[in-house]
């Protein structure tokens, strides 16, 4: 919470805020802008800025936000995601986003269940 634009004042606004991998951000928020960048998989070291970077994106996107290391199992959620991944676009045809923020953290059980259910 405190790493938030509420309590940060240095605390990115845009993408152009965001420190390092300048021109890889501004390309990406493009494509996500035009709606050509489903399924996309961010990976990196901690602190390189990708949650800041969804965060800002996305705010204009329906978006579901899955924490993999909370204590809930992908079976608890398994309904939600169901019900907001219907369809690919809403009606104003915005891609619907659902993020698995740690999904390394999921035991390799939990990420064959969570590969089925996503391809279903």
């Amino acid at each position: 919470m405190l790493d938030s634009s509420v309590y940060d004042p240095c605390y990115p606004k845009c993408v152009a805020d965001i420190a390092g991998n300048t021109d890889t951000w501004k390309e990406l928020a493009a494509l996500i802008a035009a709606n050509a960048a489903a399924h996309t998989i961010l990976s990196g070291p901690a602190g390189c800025g990708k949650s800041v970077f969804l965060k800002i994106v996305l705010a204009a996107f329906p978006t579901l936000y899955i924490d993999c290391t909370a204590n809930f199992g992908l079976r608890d959620v398994r309904d939600s995601i169901r019900v907001f991944g219907r369809g690919s676009r809403t009606h104003d045809g915005k891609v619907r986003w659902i993020i698995f923020e740690h999904a390394d953290a999921l035991t390799s059980d939990a990420q064959a269940f969570l590969r089925r259910m996503l391809e279903t």
